[in-house]
């Protein structure tokens, strides 16, 4: 008895060529990545049209007339960066960097400035209070200093020597 021959070779996958659902899907998907990269080329062209609006940077210093309620002004000068954006090249919004309590405010909503007009002035009672708390500190930190450099000069005579001798070569 023999059994009869089947054809085994119907039963071969073909892995050259994708099933044709994988093709269309896969056309989708590039034609859908191409009209986003459009999209996104239009969307950039218009926004950078109106071009770059430049920013300034203003550096603020004191007056001299003293903050309210610290008596005297300190005579330095603080760095005040204010940020904004321009709307319709007519108003700007301004806000700054540093938090604190506005001690005068020269403008209001909807007032024209000029370049070199000041705008607000914030109270610098906090900052003179935090300088002044600090002082007391560094001469406690100075006097700390110099008595353990007396003591590690007294019980090191050759460092207070190396000392003296580092001291003089700079003069």
């Amino acid at each position: 008895m023999s059994a009869p021959t089947a054809d085994l070779s119907k039963l071969r996958i073909n892995r050259d060529d994708p099933p044709p659902a994988v093709k269309r899907a896969l056309g989708r998907v590039l034609w859908l990545v191409a009209a986003a990269v459009v999209i996104i080329a239009i969307v950039v062209a218009v926004g950078r049209r109106d071009g770059v609006v430049p920013v300034q940077v203003v550096t603020v210093s004191t007056s001299g007339e003293g903050g309210r309620g610290t008596g005297e002004g300190s005579g330095g000068s603080v760095a005040l960066v204010a940020n904004g954006y321009v709307v319709a090249r007519t108003k700007a919004a301004v806000s700054a960097k540093i938090p604190g309590r506005l001690a005068v405010l020269n403008v209001s909503g909807g007032s024209t400035v000029q370049k070199g007009d000041i705008i607000a002035r914030l109270d610098n009672a906090d900052y003179a209070a935090a300088v002044g708390g600090v002082t007391p500190l560094l001469l406690l930190l100075g006097l700390i200093f110099a008595v353990v450099m007396g003591v590690v000069g007294g019980f090191f005579p050759a460092l207070r020597a190396a000392r003296l001798q580092v001291v003089q070569a700079l003069r």
